[in-house]
């Protein structure tokens, strides 16, 4: 038979196919959760209700110095060489 003839029989012969109805008894199992990792902004406290936010928190925080204000006197500040 040709690609043709066969096309237009199955168009003309079709049957409603039957149905199947399948049921699958196989217990569900649940997939393997990932490891939590917490999001980095969690780590952080919220601001109180009432403290100023018109500002950034940044300018109002204190300078820091890079060494203590009264140096220890066993440990002398170190010299620098040329």
């Amino acid at each position: 038979p040709s690609p043709s003839d066969t096309c237009s029989s199955i168009s003309t012969d079709m049957t409603p196919p039957d149905t199947i109805r399948v049921v699958c008894d196989l217990p569900v199992l649940a997939p393997r959760p990932l490891p939590y990792h917490s999001p980095t902004f969690l780590h952080f406290d919220l601001p109180d209700t009432d403290e100023d936010l018109s500002h950034p928190p940044y300018t109002h925080r204190p300078h820091r110095r890079k060494r203590p204000s009264q140096p220890d006197a066993d440990c002398p500040p170190s010299k620098r060489r040329a």
